[in-house]
């Protein structure tokens, strides 16, 4: 099975076939991260880069995620659920995918939807109050489900799981 170097050669490789103009943002970044004198659209290139996550295409009848792979795997992971919630949810499209600075341009609310799936589908409810019952600190939630601290955080605090595992240990301990 090809690699994630494998894999990345390869995109690269079919869309100069196809005749598209395609930048690699982790060989970019590394090249500007080790001193590479830039010029003002690698500037741009790069902080578009470090703010653009990933994007749901629609390509025909079907649709594609686009992802950032110059981002932490555990971003990654997130982004992925995010934007596999939009599928989910049978989301329209009917803004542009990023406005000029790079950044989507979406309804909040149904950016909002897609944030609560997404966490669904990274750690669900019933295995975020599973944690809270054994007290699991953000860490150890982030490592089992190989999240970012501060996600394992906002998920273990929105998913209401440590409010529920807390009143269940007050209602055993008056019982």
């Amino acid at each position: 099975m090809p690699d994630a170097e494998d894999r990345r050669a390869h995109a690269m490789e079919r869309a100069r076939e196809l005749g598209e103009r395609a930048v690699d943002l982790t060989d970019r970044l590394a090249h500007l991260e080790a001193g590479e004198s830039p010029n003002a659209a690698d500037v741009k290139r790069a902080r578009q880069a470090a703010q653009f996550s990933a994007a749901l295409v629609r390509c025909g009848t079907g649709m594609f995620i686009v992802e950032n792979d110059a981002h932490a795997l555990v971003r990654r992971r997130a982004s992925l659920a995010h934007e596999m919630a939009h599928v989910l949810w049978e989301h329209e499209f009917t803004t542009v995918l990023v406005n000029g600075d790079g950044c989507r341009a979406v309804a909040p609310a149904v950016e909002a939807e897609a944030d609560r799936l997404g966490g669904e589908l990274l750690i669900p409810f019933k295995a975020a109050l599973a944690a809270a019952r054994r007290e699991w600190s953000d860490e150890e939630v982030a490592a089992a489900f190989e999240v970012s601290v501060p996600y394992a955080r906002m998920r273990m605090n929105l998913s209401g799981a440590r409010k529920v595992a807390s009143r269940q240990r007050a209602a055993r301990s008056r019982a």
